[in-house]
């Protein structure tokens, strides 16, 4: 009988000890949830990182490098997102046809531009990042005429970070924050786009469960709002 009461006893000790252990990870878990903070990068439903341009003399071209939800719902959810490249070309004087190819991501990408009867302009859309590109060579060629071009990213060493643009626009708005995280999550989803315009910007879009819209613009170096409006 004693016998028997020690062997439960040897056995029952690490039990024990695991079931504390268990317990007091769970705990650090809790406790590490609960002191989470709120990551807004999360609720980021597209992000212009990189925009690099060519300005010759009788066409233009924008390279925008993009991480955006697909199917485009402004509903305050984040969706599904892609990783893209887009080419907008405003071309000479009647242009009819319009074809790109470039280099970036590690790949070859090349096809015929769609052109916009009303914005005036052609388009191309293709599967890939050129996030952390600052020149990309291309070839475009209007009407059966090739031009090689660079183009240049607008991105400095002093550009705000995803992080840092989110963190400056809610500290001019945070009424609006509170109200969209009610229970420590956001409810709302959040567009951030590189611009410029003789200097980079930010226009960040911070959109509800309603679809309704504010849209900030920030000073891309400094963080400062230039400007609001809430649809």
């Amino acid at each position: 009988m004693k016998t028997q009461r020690h062997f439960f006893k040897k056995l029952l000790l690490p039990i024990t000890r695991i079931l504390l252990l268990v317990f007091s990870i769970f705990c650090l878990l809790f406790a590490s949830a609960c002191k989470r903070e709120l990551d807004l990068t999360e609720y980021v439903s597209e992000y212009r990182n990189n925009l690099l341009l060519y300005s010759g003399e009788d066409f233009s071209v924008r390279m925008q490098s993009v991480v955006k939800e697909y199917p485009y719902v402004a509903d305050g959810y984040k969706g599904e997102q892609t990783k893209r490249v887009e080419l907008i070309i405003t071309p000479p004087q009647g242009t009819e046809h319009c074809e790109v190819r470039f280099y970036v991501d590690g790949a070859e990408h090349s096809g015929e531009a769609s052109y916009d009867s009303v914005k005036r302009h052609f388009y191309y859309s293709c599967t890939a990042t050129a996030e952390n590109a600052y020149t990309v060579p291309a070839s475009l060629t209007f009407d059966g005429r090739e031009q090689e071009i660079t183009l240049t990213s607008v991105k400095t060493d002093d550009l705000l970070s995803l992080q840092d643009v989110l963190r400056l626009a809610f500290e001019s708005e945070k009424e609006l924050l509170k109200k969209l995280t009610p229970n420590k999550e956001f409810e709302g989803e959040l567009y951030v786009r590189l611009l410029y315009e003789d200097s980079p910007f930010f226009y960040v879009g911070i959109v509800d469960r309603n679809g309704k819209v504010t849209a900030l613009l920030l000073d891309g170096k400094t963080g400062k709002v230039l400007a609001k409006r809430a649809v």
